[in-house]
């Protein structure tokens, strides 16, 4: 049976789901990142309304297949100690862990877990039930897309220094009574918003210019022959903005061999094979250059991240170097579409 979104429910984790919760974070999570059975059960144990999971099946027989956890702090960032100890009614939920089976990623269920955690938290505050003020969390640049999708907001770099790559600390405000909240809405509404897109335009394919790239890019300025590009580039899948125009450039290079030669995908044209050249967008200077972009861990045996859409996970559509602040980002100029 294929899987789909739908097939997802979510409940909060029993201390007789911590096993299942663990072995997922142990496989999804490097070793010096993954969280402890002991780290797990005091969560639980302390914070168990912040311990929410996505399940497959049914209530009598339920699958666990990914999870959101935290704990509370009183401090506006977090820190080694915020993330270490919970104090009870303190306003900041202080997320610890965001992990979904490797099975069940890049199909909308973290994004998802993300969007129901936040409306449970969102309801306990407007019921009077919790003191939340915000939820704060860290990050790795790769997955920055998916958590600005969620709602959140980049603060910056973290101090919190945890294994060789950076972090980056995210927040979301939660709303208080009255706050944009919306008095009424027609019936309907709310499942047609919160429904998945269907018919979206999708731009056009680099392979439908006639001109090939000379027709989606334009000069940087009078001043050089630097081109970047003409349109916004988008997601061939979910049509969402990967980058918007004029922000990257383009520069022609050899080719990388993003995934095995076996593996085929309807959206994505495949590469040449290195030392053959091939057409890329050049973005610098960070992450936040992106409209909406994901990034994968260290691909094994290669020194590289992989580029994905933030919203669909669509991918690899590029790469990056595997640094630990990588400068430049490189999107195949065949893996987009092109909005005019």
């Amino acid at each position: 049976m294929s899987f789909q979104i739908s097939d997802v429910f979510f409940d909060y984790v029993p201390a007789e789901h911590l096993d299942a919760a663990q072995d997922i974070e142990q496989h999804e999570y490097p070793a010096d990142e993954a969280g402890t059975l002991e780290a797990f059960r005091y969560r639980q144990a302390h914070a168990p309304e912040l311990f929410l999971g996505a399940y497959l099946g049914d209530q009598g027989s339920r699958k666990l297949i990914g999870y959101v956890c935290g704990t509370l702090s009183p401090d506006e960032h977090l820190t080694h100690h915020s993330m270490a100890h919970h104090i009870p009614n303190a306003p900041s939920v202080c997320i610890h862990s965001v992990c979904v089976s490797s099975t069940y990623q890049r199909k909308g269920v973290a994004l998802a877990l993300l969007k129901e955690y936040f409306t449970r938290l969102d309801n306990a505050k407007q019921e009077g039930k919790a003191n939340y003020e915000r939820v704060l969390l860290i990050a790795h640049d790769r997955l920055i897309g998916l958590y600005q999708k969620s709602g959140m907001e980049l603060v910056g770099p973290s101090d919190v220094v945890h294994g060789p790559d950076a972090w980056y600390e995210l927040r979301r405000d939660i709303p208080v009574k009255g706050q944009d909240q919306p008095t009424s809405l027609p019936p309907g509404l709310l499942d047609a918003l919160r429904a998945p897109r269907r018919n979206v335009p999708s731009g056009r394919l680099l392979s439908d210019f006639p001109g090939g790239v000379l027709d989606v890019t334009i000069p940087e300025n009078q001043k050089d022959d630097k081109l970047v590009n003409k349109f916004d580039l988008l997601c061939p899948r979910c049509s969402s903005i990967v980058l918007k125009a004029a922000v990257g450039r383009w520069v022609e290079k050899e080719s990388v061999e993003l995934e095995p030669s076996n593996v085929k995908n309807e959206y994505l044209p495949p590469l040449p094979t290195p030392p053959e050249t091939v057409h890329w967008w050049l973005v610098t200077p960070s992450p936040m250059s992106f409209e909406n972009a994901g990034f994968t861990r260290a691909v094994d045996g290669k020194r590289i991240k992989l580029l994905t859409c933030g919203e669909c996970e669509l991918g690899p559509i590029g790469y990056c170097e595997e640094i630990p602040r990588p400068t430049e980002f490189w999107v195949s100029c065949s893996r987009v579409a092109y909005r005019q």
